[in-house]
């Protein structure tokens, strides 16, 4: 008897019906993968076609250590000045680049933890502000340039700064005023 309905339910549907039936089974398919036989080997294998597409991997983790360790911070350390008294200008300089690369999270929000790490960030926006970095040695090698350079990259992309004493706060209003 309910064998009989659910037939008589299929006849009753239009060819519109079977149509947007169709698509919707089309729908609920599996986007970007496919399954294969591997040529080599003779064995079902999957396709990632959204990777074929792209031509690279999304995020290569050694890549991501040379462009953090062996570029943006070997840069820094070897280009910025050196020594005590120039330890204010380094340290903020560093945390405008650490506000950059960890999508606008300051120390100061959170009473001294940034609660995020610049150096597991995405590689596009490491390599945004190695470029800042190349640019800066090659240009001018100015600290209070490279300081402007990091704050004006924050503005742009909508990132507050971090939140100094006077003391400190006034250093870095003083190295925005220098590099005009």
């Amino acid at each position: 008897m309910e064998n009989n309905k659910s037939k008589k339910k299929l006849q009753e549907l239009s060819d519109a019906d079977i149509e947007r039936l169709a698509l919707l089974q089309k729908a609920n398919t599996r986007l970007g993968k496919q399954m294969t036989i591997g040529f080599e080997t003779g064995r079902l294998e999957e396709i990632d076609e959204l990777r074929q597409l792209i031509g690279a991997e999304f995020e290569n983790p050694e890549e991501k250590y040379n462009i953090y360790y062996k570029g943006i911070r070997k840069l820094l350390m070897d280009y910025l000045p050196k020594g005590k008294t120039f330890k204010d200008v380094r340290n903020i300089i560093y945390d405008e680049k650490n506000v950059f690369l960890n999508a606008g999270k300051c120390k100061s929000d959170n009473n001294g933890i940034r609660k995020s790490d610049g150096r597991m960030t995405f590689q596009p926006v490491m390599n945004e502000i190695l470029d800042i970095i190349v640019k800066w040695v090659t240009d001018s090698q100015n600290p209070f340039d490279l300081y402007r350079s990091f704050f004006e990259l924050n503005e742009k992309h909508g990132y507050g700064h971090e939140q100094y004493d006077q003391t400190v706060q006034n250093v870095a209003n003083a190295m925005l005023k220098l590099s005009e």
